[in-house]
């Protein structure tokens, strides 16, 4: 219960804390646009690399949407949401345990738009939170911040656009009598797991 409160603050905070600050900046150029992506997530893994025997997982496509607000110069916020899963399996003592999860990400992130001509270069950085939810059990939620950069470029209409980031969980470790329950959300020392997300997709301006 703990580590749902935590996330549903961090969550909050993601929300309210950016949209401050963009709606002080109210010389920008203002426009909000919606953002449905697809990409690659590379689940961070090294959390049960050296406790156990043999590691296997396979990360499947992220999928998402951001709402973008603020246009295209000075501050803006983007609200997003992506899914994605692992399917995998760890070796341990010759006992091979398989685990299927489903990962939802919400977060709320401030991107600054450098001064380039043609080129929309942004970079950005962001708080919210990262739940795991396995197929057989409760799942559990982690403070998730990230950072990266990414660029659009006008399509008549549209505008294509290209995001990396690093999804960094702050992952909490289950106490002891909790890892007979283990799952890919849980690690074993409370450490940052650094997710990798490349993701590109169309804004669509409303």
């Amino acid at each position: 219960m703990a580590r749902s409160w935590t996330g549903c603050a961090a969550l909050a905070a993601a929300f309210a804390a950016p949209m401050a600050v963009v709606a002080s900046a109210g010389a920008q150029e203002l426009g909000v646009a919606v953002n449905p992506y697809v990409g690659y997530y590379h689940f961070d893994e090294s959390s049960f690399e050296d406790a156990f025997e043999n590691v296997d997982v396979d990360a499947d496509p992220i999928y998402g949407v951001r709402l973008a607000l603020g246009g295209h110069t000075g501050w803006s916020l983007d609200l997003g949401y992506g899914r994605t899963g692992v399917e995998g399996s760890v070796v341990a003592d010759d006992i091979v345990i398989d685990e299927d999860s489903t990962i939802d990400l919400f977060y709320g992130a401030l991107d600054y738009h450098l001064p380039i001509p043609v080129l929309d270069l942004f970079v950005s950085g962001g708080v919210g939170a990262i739940r795991y939810e396995p197929d057989d059990r409760d799942g559990q939620t982690d403070v998730l911040v990230n950072y990266g950069a990414g660029a659009t470029i006008p399509l008549g209409l549209f505008r294509f656009r290209a995001d990396v980031k690093d999804q960094v969980d702050l992952c909490d470790a289950p106490e002891e009598d909790e890892l007979a329950d283990f799952d890919f959300g849980a690690c074993l020392e409370d450490q940052a797991l650094h997710n990798i997300e490349l993701s590109a997709g169309l804004e669509i301006g409303l």
